[in-house]
């Protein structure tokens, strides 16, 4: 059996230390691009900047919201067999998480800019011009308003994590993204406040998803302060804090998630991450 022990605050430090060296790399790969040029040398530069699509940190993003959805399922589950509370939020969180992912890595919501301008007409000007921003908005708050219970019942150390961690999220992904439409729309995209503007949306976006894995994580925890992943063969699955086996869907394999305990001694080679 393979057991894997994930340190919360570790895992958010790595984490929190990747999304600065992509953003580091996305404004030295504009440098190069604009000294650049080779047109191969260009489009590999292109490759690492933050608010491009079809790059490197937009892939890591999608990854991102993607373990986030893994986790906040793997508590749904656990919530569920325990007959906790709040069992169908963390679900339906998990299938939000899911749909931002692909929308990440496909741009889905860019599909709602034109048909939104053209329900705003003359409005659509200034912080508006990227329209899709009205809808996401509206929808946000009433997310908010559905989840405000949700998030109050939560331990001090994962709400705390959880209400910065979409402030962050919204605030890049909505906020500075209207910043950034009121400078295409009244100046240009081709401007330095245009780029850094970019570049702190999309920087503020995955910080607020690498805290929000951290405040998933502390949950799954517990009081033990760790989590432990186990794989092995499906005769040999143990049991879940929850009292019944995480088994994976392929019938000779299965996947145990549970806090681990204080006690444990510190693993060796590739038991901590």
């Amino acid at each position: 059996m393979l057991t894997v022990t994930l340190r919360p605050h570790r895992v958010a430090r790595t984490l929190a230390i990747v999304v600065l060296v992509m953003a580091v790399l996305s404004v030295v790969g504009q440098v190069v691009r604009y000294h650049a040029t080779d047109e191969a040398v260009r489009e590999l530069a292109l490759r690492f900047k933050m608010s491009a699509e079809l790059t490197i940190p937009a892939y890591a993003s999608a990854l991102l919201l993607l373990t986030a959805a893994g986790l906040l399922w793997l508590i749904a589950r656990d919530a569920r067999h325990s007959r906790r509370p709040f069992a169908r939020h963390w679900m339906w969180l998990a299938g939000i998480f899911v749909y931002l992912s692909v929308d990440e890595a496909a741009a889905l919501h860019e599909l709602a800019t034109v048909p939104m301008q053209r329900v705003l007409g003359g409005y659509a000007i200034g912080v508006f011009h990227y329209a899709w921003a009205v809808p996401a908005g509206a929808t946000v708050l009433v997310l908010g308003l559905v989840y405000l219970r949700f998030v109050l019942h939560l331990s001090p150390p994962v709400r705390d994590r959880v209400i910065v961690a979409g402030s962050l999220y919204v605030g890049g992904a909505l906020g500075m993204e209207m910043v950034g439409a009121y400078y295409a729309s009244t100046i240009s995209t081709e401007t330095i406040r245009y780029a850094l503007s970019a570049l702190i949306e999309e920087t503020m976006e995955m910080l607020g998803i690498v805290l929000f894995i951290h405040g998933l994580l502390i949950q799954l925890s517990g009081q033990a302060g760790t989590v432990q992943v186990a794989l092995a063969p499906a005769s040999l699955a143990t049991t879940a804090s929850s009292g019944a086996p995480l088994r994976s869907s392929a019938a000779s394999s299965a996947v145990n998630v549970q806090p681990s305990e204080r006690t444990l001694k510190p693993a060796r080679s590739l038991q901590h991450v």
